[in-house]
């Protein structure tokens, strides 16, 4: 049974190809604030940190000139991670689609249980970035254990 929300196996590669350069670039974004000056472009903000200080006159909706490096690497995480998600297997079947749904509940329940520790031991801005990678966490440890448990399922088939 094929489902409605899942899309071709051909678009898998595709999210690797979004998903594994975004995760290796995001954390040296982070923590070197990588920004090429050729993403510098501006955008439009809805809301922005320097539009809490500003005249209130100004209004939160403007143009602002803002490096797109972080959003550009968070969008790569987020589809790429959804492409993979999505995509779906060559030989889908009721077995896989259980593999798929024990993942999930195994990455909301590890991701609740780190967030947990996080929130317990770490404090101030360190804890910003926390939160900032916990954004991505449910999807990566969702695509990290389901491969695994694909992998697993299929050398332990291939060995009988």
């Amino acid at each position: 049974m094929i489902s409605k929300f899942q899309i071709s196996h051909k678009w898998k590669k595709f999210g690797w190809i979004l998903l594994i350069p975004s995760l290796v670039l995001g954390p040296f974004n982070v923590y070197y604030e990588f920004e090429p000056e050729f993403l510098s472009v501006r955008v439009f903000a809805i809301f922005n940190e320097v539009i809490i200080f500003s005249n209130p006159e100004d209004g939160p909706l403007r143009f602002i000139t803002n490096n797109i490096l972080d959003e550009l690497l968070a969008i790569g995480v987020i589809a790429g991670a959804l492409i993979i998600i999505l995509s779906r297997e060559t030989d889908e079947d009721e077995y896989i689609r259980l593999m798929r749904q024990e993942a999930m509940f195994w990455a909301f329940i590890v991701n609740s249980i780190l967030l947990l520790l996080m929130v317990c031991f770490i404090y101030g801005m360190s804890f910003l970035h926390v939160m900032i990678f916990n954004l991505f966490t449910p999807l990566i440890l969702f695509v990290l254990r389901f491969q695994y448990v694909l992998y697993r399922s299929r050398h332990k088939a291939e060995a009988q």
